[in-house]
């Protein structure tokens, strides 16, 4: 049974939870990556002094979004990795040069 400061954490999080989606999916464009982003912020919010948070929707927001742009950052990286192998970009399915 979850103690009573993260279940605190836990029932703050969860009425905040949806707009966090929809923030990580507008900028991941993928509803699985959008709800990793959001678990792994709620991870760090377990972590985080909350009695020092002023705003929790605006700090969450910002971390989900941090969160993202390192996803974004890290595609990209694999991305001018294949490139640089060779792979190119991958074909579209019956696409045809």
């Amino acid at each position: 049974m979850p103690s009573a400061p993260n279940q605190d954490a836990a029932d703050s999080f969860d009425t905040l939870r949806p707009t966090l989606v929809r923030v990580a999916y507008r900028m991941l464009g993928s509803v699985a990556e959008a709800e990793d982003a959001v678990q792994d912020a709620f991870l760090r919010w377990l972590d985080t002094d909350r009695s020092a948070v002023r705003e929790p929707e605006a700090f969450l927001r910002r971390i989900v979004m941090r969160l993202c742009l390192d996803v974004l950052k890290a595609a990209a990286r694999d991305l001018c990795r294949a490139m640089a192998s060779g792979a190119g970009y991958p074909r579209r399915p019956g696409r045809q040069r």
